[in-house]
């Protein structure tokens, strides 16, 4: 997020909401030993869809960086479609769709 440009004040709130927190699971009524939730958004919180955003944001900015492809729509070049958890990146050629394949292949190994 730094690296973005969010704020360190945001960035530390975001830290310490998530700092220490614990979940548990209910199975048959029963609810299972607490554990420490070290991965995802808090369950029913209202910031949760609007960190996902963020985070997703960020990937796609990565995975697309310097790859200067997309498809023009009405004049505006579009990147990539999002919708929930599927996302579809656009490129008008052949050769840009091999472009930001490439480009994120090799955003992942770093």
């Amino acid at each position: 997020m730094r690296h973005h440009g969010y704020s360190e004040k945001i960035i530390r709130i975001l830290d310490n909401m998530y700092k220490d927190t614990f979940s548990t699971v209910r199975v048959d009524g029963e609810l299972t030993e607490w554990f420490e939730t070290i991965v995802g958004v808090l369950q029913g919180c209202v910031l949760s869809p609007n960190l996902f955003n963020m985070f997703l944001e960020i990937v796609i900015a990565i995975a697309l960086h310097g790859t200067g492809s997309g498809a023009v729509i009405h004049g505006v070049m579009l990147s990539d479609l999002r919708f929930a958890d599927d996302i579809a990146l656009l490129a008008e050629k052949e050769k840009g769709c091999r472009n930001w394949l490439q480009t994120s292949q090799r955003s992942a190994t770093r």
